[in-house]
């Protein structure tokens, strides 16, 4: 049986101060990378005797983290795969939650059809949060290519 389990880059400086990311490529910072080794071991007692694949985004802050966990479970560093980027936000990348609110409005605002997405400047848009989704299962089946829940849904 294959397991997939997902783990989120640990803390960046960015995260602390409450700043939109996207995908800016911010660095874990020293609590990241105790985020990251907590999880590694907890990861390592947990997959003991097992030589799990290692994925993650290309952007240093998730590179960084499965680097730490594939150390600790003993294997090969990761695979890295540019679409688990986290998705753009635009201009919004460096604003804090309340900077965004104040300029742009809510969250939760219907993005238009038939584009489905708004542009937010220097080309970059945001993207329904069901793009992430789609991206995680293209690179499963890239992956995985002959695994029996390939085609899981």
């Amino acid at each position: 049986m294959t397991t997939l389990l997902l783990v989120r880059h640990g803390e960046t400086d960015w995260n602390a101060a409450r700043r939109i990311q996207g995908s800016t490529d911010i660095p874990l910072n020293d609590t990241g990378r105790e985020q990251a080794r907590e999880t590694a071991a907890a990861l390592a007692a947990r997959f003991a005797g097992q030589a799990p694949v290692v994925a993650s985004s290309d952007l240093s802050r998730a590179r960084e983290t499965a680097e730490i966990i594939a150390e600790a479970l003993g294997v090969a560093g990761p695979r890295l795969y540019p679409q688990l980027r986290e998705r753009s936000y635009g201009v919004a990348e460096g604003m804090t939650i309340e900077e965004y609110l104040e300029r742009f409005g809510a969250f939760d605002r219907v993005v238009p059809r038939p584009s489905r997405r708004r542009t937010c400047g220097r080309g970059r848009c945001l993207r329904l949060a069901g793009s992430c989704a789609m991206r995680v299962a293209a690179t499963r089946r890239r992956m995985f290519p002959s695994s029996p829940w390939r085609t899981a849904r």
